[in-house]
């Protein structure tokens, strides 16, 4: 069983950003392409535990990486960006 660790949405409003982040949280990983389609005005990002231990592993999703500057510490995967 995969467990989330964070779910977070940009999103237009402050209730749909909420409601889309349960969502995501709820539906792990598969639900970045539900809840942040490509090309759409909503954003995701989802922490996962890694396959390696100590470690986690950060997907995203319409996040352009002019907007977002991402350092990662030793112990962060980051997944590629979609």
């Amino acid at each position: 069983m995969l467990l989330e660790l964070s779910a977070t949405v940009i999103a237009p409003d402050a209730a749909t950003a909420d409601a889309l982040a349960t969502a995501l949280y709820v539906l792990g990983p598969a639900g970045l392409d539900v809840v942040a389609p490509a090309g759409g005005d909503v954003a995701g990002i989802i922490v996962l535990p890694s396959a390696a231990a100590g470690r986690v592993r950060v997907a995203t999703a319409n996040l352009e990486p002019a907007v977002v500057a991402w350092n990662p510490a030793a112990a962060v995967e980051m997944a590629a960006a979609r």
